[in-house]
């Protein structure tokens, strides 16, 4: 989860006098995965690359939690290397998060390739751009319909689904 905020006091932060801030970088980010996962060694080298930067680290507490971090955000970043479904993007765009998701596993069949990203390379421009230009992202109108995958939407598929084949025979 990345976050970009303007007016913030950590922008007046004496440690946010590094190189991203000096090239005109100005960012914040929100890290919200399972507490395990920040065992891994690229997490602790972010941490430590990008410090003054983070707002949250870590798992939310509560549902409400979760959902007020995705309230403040701009953009959503996903570098899933596995994924089902991509319910967390989904669940960023309904709170009006830019989502930005790699070319691969299920996104593309959710996302259209304006949200997509091929190469780390690509999401660093993408990401740099955005810092610079915060206006594009809280103006753009997300493209994305989430609502498609809503209960509402899809319950009686499922409900077709999963009936037992008498039920569906005896209906016909």
């Amino acid at each position: 989860m990345f976050t970009a905020l303007r007016n913030s006091p950590v922008l007046n932060s004496p440690r946010s006098n590094d190189k991203k801030t000096k090239r005109g970088i100005n960012f914040f980010v929100v890290v919200v995965v399972f507490v395990s996962i920040l065992i891994l060694g690229i997490f602790e080298e972010a941490f430590t690359r990008i410090s003054c930067h983070i707002l949250h680290w870590g798992y939310q507490k509560s549902r409400q939690d979760y959902v007020d971090v995705l309230k403040t955000a701009d953009v959503a970043v996903s570098t899933a290397e596995h994924e089902f479904f991509g319910v967390s993007m989904l669940e960023a765009v309904q709170y009006g998060c830019y989502p930005l998701c790699p070319n691969k596993l299920v996104y593309p069949e959710i996302f259209p390739p304006e949200y997509l990203y091929s190469t780390p390379q690509q999401l660093a421009k993408q990401l740099r751009y955005f810092c610079k230009n915060p206006c594009h992202v809280r103006k753009h109108k997300v493209t994305v319909d989430w609502r498609r995958f809503c209960w509402e939407q899809l319950k009686d598929q499922f409900y077709e689904l999963l009936s037992p084949l008498e039920t569906k025979s005896d209906e016909t």
